[in-house]
């Protein structure tokens, strides 16, 4: 589970960089406004074979939770924002990520990475396409392969919109 929420909180467009990467297509590069954002992700499908009910139920509820998430982005923090290199790392660090598709830029994000966890070895392919703007972000994620020794398939829609300054 802890990968899958690490992935999702690339959601909220808060490495292992490899020289085999696919030429990237980043030709504008894609800053957000500093201030509050708002950040709602909605599960769109969650498929675990085998899984037992509870397992699924626990995913689910972690999904409807992040609802409403609110960041605050300052300015220095837009400035250093680099949205490529936060999807090039592994979900907590963990292992290793290749690219097959990194087209960032002119607001359209097509990303599709392979990332294996280092301890478990197991393998899961992660496709995030959107649009992203100044204040708006909205990508839909899939993410297909193993949580656990399970097979997993496990869609979302994620939503981020700039909605003010930051509150103090």
């Amino acid at each position: 589970m802890r990968p899958v929420i690490a992935v999702l909180t690339l959601l909220a467009l808060t490495g292992c960089n490899k020289s085999d990467e696919p030429k990237k297509a980043e030709s504008v590069l894609i800053k957000r406004e500093p201030g509050a954002w708002k950040t709602d992700i909605k599960l769109v499908k969650l498929d675990m074979p085998g899984a037992p009910k509870e397992m699924v139920d626990v995913v689910t509820a972690a999904m409807g939770r992040l609802k409403g998430v609110e960041t605050c982005l300052t300015a220095e923090q837009a400035a250093k924002e680099d949205i490529a290199k936060a999807l090039a790392k592994a979900p907590d660090n963990k292992g290793e990520c290749t690219f097959d598709k990194k087209e960032i830029g002119s607001g359209q994000l097509d990303v599709v990475m392979t990332c294996t966890d280092a301890a478990t070895k197991e393998s899961m392919t992660i496709s995030t396409k959107g649009t992203v703007a100044a204040k708006l972000a909205n990508v839909r994620m899939t993410m297909v392969g193993k949580q656990n020794g399970m097979p997993m398939t496990l869609e979302l829609d994620a939503a981020n919109v700039w909605s003010g300054p930051c509150k103090s």
